[in-house]
This record gives structure tokens, C-alpha cells and sequence, in this order.
């Protein structure tokens, strides 16, 4: 009787094999729909869906591999998100607060032009991206919902939020 080896290696090796068994009865109906849609069996040199099926495990295999390392980032990546959404929410309450003169209705009408003109430096300052996504990050979208409603990655986002507080930064800084 041999002992169970209970070491990490030994740990993600089993997470990975569970991987690979719960997705590996997507090969044969991928490899049928790409034979399928790419007429494999029309193009002079015949493919065979077994060998479509072969390539996807291997391809499946290396997804696994790296699949934990992917795992990591993004349940970092969703607690990192779920702290700023938290200290975003916390801090706001204050800082609407403090907004709150310019978006009633009694305000001033110097308020009122400064609030507009304000607005309009900003979307000078920033590309229209940039300015789209400070909008949603303030309303307290995260990163991640961000990059799906645009339609761009969570470090495109990151990126360009980066980008937008420096610029916005710059411009507010008085000349010295």
C-alpha cells in the first residue's frame, strides 16, 4: 500500500488533472465545430476531427498548467477591487457631501458656471475614453465591469484611469 503524498507539487498536479477531466469533454464537440466551420474535410487535405480533437487536449493541458497562476492574479486582482470599491464607498460620503451644493437645485448661478466650466476642463484634459471611465469608476463600477462595458481590458482601464488622474493633476496644478 503506498501512502498518499500529500505535498503541494502533488496538490496542484491533482487540481490540474481535475481541470482537465471537468473540461475535456469540450474536445470532441470543439473539434467538430472547427472541422465544421473551417471545412476541414473540403480543403485538398482532409483533417481529421480526432486530430483537431488531439491538438485541443494538448492545448487544454497547457491551459491547466497555467491556470492556476491565472487563478492567483484574479482573485487578487477581484479582492484588490473589492477594497478600493469599499474605501471608494467610505471616503464618498464625505466627498458627496461636500459636491452636493453644485448638483442643488438653489445654487448660485456662479456655482452653477463653475461647476460647468469645471466639467468642461475636464473633458478637454482627458480623451473622451479616459473621461468615460473616471464617470464609472466615481459611480463605483470596478475596474473589471469597467473594461466589459467599454469593451477593453482591466489594465486598459487601469491604464488610462492612471493616465486621467495624472493629466487631471497636471492641469490643476497651478503654474509655477
Amino acid at each position: 500500500m503506498h501512502p498518499i503524498d500529500r505535498s503541494p507539487a502533488s496538490a496542484a498536479q491533482r487540481r490540474r488533472d481535475s481541470l482537465v477531466d471537468a473540461y475535456s469533454t469540450l474536445l470532441q464537440p470543439i473539434a467538430r465545430n472547427v472541422h465544421k466551420s473551417l471545412g476541414c474535410g473540403r480543403r485538398g487535405a482532409a483533417i481529421d476531427p480526432q486530430d483537431l480533437a488531439q491538438a485541443g487536449a494538448i492545448g487544454l493541458l497547457d491551459a491547466a498548467a497555467k491556470f492556476e497562476a491565472y487563478a492567483r492574479k484574479r482573485i487578487e486582482g477581484a479582492m484588490r477591487d473589492s477594497i478600493r470599491k469599499r474605501d471608494w464607498r467610505e471616503s464618498s460620503h464625505s466627498r458627496h457631501e461636500d459636491i452636493a451644493p453644485l448638483r442643488d437645485p438653489c445654487c448660485s448661478p456662479e456655482a452653477l458656471t463653475l461647476a460647468s466650466e469645471l466639467r468642461a476642463a475636464i473633458h478637454t484634459a482627458l480623451t473622451e475614453r479616459q473621461a468615460e471611465i473616471l464617470e464609472m469608476r466615481l459611480a463605483g463600477h470596478t475596474q473589471v465591469e469597467v473594461a466589459m462595458q467599454i469593451g477593453v481590458s482591466q489594465f486598459t482601464v487601469h491604464d488610462d484611469e492612471r493616465k486621467a488622474h495624472a493629466q487631471l493633476r497636471k492641469k490643476l496644478r497651478p503654474a509655477a
